[in-house]
Protein backbone atom coordinates (compact mmCIF):
# COMPACT_ATOMS: atom_id res chain seq x y z
CA UNK A 1 0.00 0.00 0.00
CA UNK A 2 2.72 2.27 1.00
CA UNK A 3 5.61 0.96 -1.26
CA UNK A 4 5.28 4.30 -3.48
CA UNK A 5 6.84 6.34 -0.42
CA UNK A 6 10.06 4.53 -0.94
CA UNK A 7 10.56 5.32 -4.83
CA UNK A 8 12.99 7.47 -5.90
CA UNK A 9 11.85 11.38 -6.17
CA UNK A 10 13.14 12.55 -9.86
CA UNK A 11 15.04 15.65 -9.22
CA UNK A 12 14.75 19.11 -10.92
CA UNK A 13 17.80 17.70 -13.06
CA UNK A 14 15.91 14.79 -13.87
CA UNK A 15 13.06 16.90 -15.20
CA UNK A 16 15.06 19.59 -16.93
CA UNK A 17 17.20 16.52 -18.69
CA UNK A 18 14.05 15.33 -20.15
CA UNK A 19 12.52 18.46 -21.40
CA UNK A 20 16.12 18.99 -23.23
CA UNK A 21 15.60 15.82 -24.87
CA UNK A 22 11.98 16.24 -25.84
CA UNK A 23 13.21 19.54 -27.17
CA UNK A 24 15.86 18.34 -29.22
CA UNK A 25 13.04 15.58 -30.54
CA UNK A 26 10.92 18.39 -31.80
CA UNK A 27 13.58 20.59 -33.13
CA UNK A 28 15.14 17.38 -35.00
CA UNK A 29 11.59 16.74 -36.26
CA UNK A 30 11.34 20.19 -37.36
CA UNK A 31 14.20 20.33 -39.18
CA UNK A 32 13.45 17.12 -41.04
CA UNK A 33 10.23 17.98 -42.06
CA UNK A 34 10.92 21.42 -43.22
CA UNK A 35 8.82 22.89 -40.99
CA UNK A 36 9.73 26.75 -39.64
CA UNK A 37 9.37 27.80 -35.84
CA UNK A 38 6.83 30.23 -37.79
CA UNK A 39 4.54 27.71 -39.56
CA UNK A 40 4.50 25.31 -35.94
CA UNK A 41 3.16 28.25 -34.38
CA UNK A 42 0.53 28.68 -36.73
CA UNK A 43 -0.36 25.00 -36.93
CA UNK A 44 -0.77 24.66 -32.79
CA UNK A 45 -1.32 28.09 -31.81
CA UNK A 46 1.44 29.57 -29.68
CA UNK A 47 4.04 31.82 -30.31
CA UNK A 48 7.79 31.28 -32.15
CA UNK A 49 9.55 32.75 -28.63
CA UNK A 50 7.84 29.53 -26.79
CA UNK A 51 8.35 27.30 -29.27
CA UNK A 52 12.20 28.53 -29.15
CA UNK A 53 12.03 27.62 -24.80
CA UNK A 54 10.77 24.21 -25.90
CA UNK A 55 12.90 23.65 -28.26
CA UNK A 56 15.56 24.24 -25.89
CA UNK A 57 14.46 22.59 -23.06
CA UNK A 58 13.52 25.46 -21.18
CA UNK A 59 9.65 25.46 -20.89
CA UNK A 60 7.42 22.88 -19.15
CA UNK A 61 4.16 23.61 -21.20
CA UNK A 62 1.36 21.81 -20.60
CA UNK A 63 0.55 18.34 -21.74
CA UNK A 64 -2.26 19.43 -24.83
CA UNK A 65 0.84 21.84 -26.34
CA UNK A 66 3.47 18.80 -26.55
CA UNK A 67 0.66 16.60 -27.56
CA UNK A 68 -0.27 19.30 -30.42
CA UNK A 69 3.65 19.27 -31.48
CA UNK A 70 3.93 15.52 -31.56
CA UNK A 71 0.78 15.17 -33.96
CA UNK A 72 1.98 18.15 -36.24
CA UNK A 73 5.63 16.58 -36.49
CA UNK A 74 4.68 13.25 -36.71
CA UNK A 75 6.65 12.30 -33.36
CA UNK A 76 6.17 8.65 -32.39
CA UNK A 77 8.60 8.86 -28.90
CA UNK A 78 8.78 12.39 -27.83
CA UNK A 79 7.90 11.12 -24.47
CA UNK A 80 10.32 8.34 -24.58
Amino acid sequence: MFAMLNMPIKTNNTIREKLRRMGLKIKSARFTRGVTQQQLEKKIGINPQRIRAIEKGEANTGIQTYLKIQQVLEIDDLFI
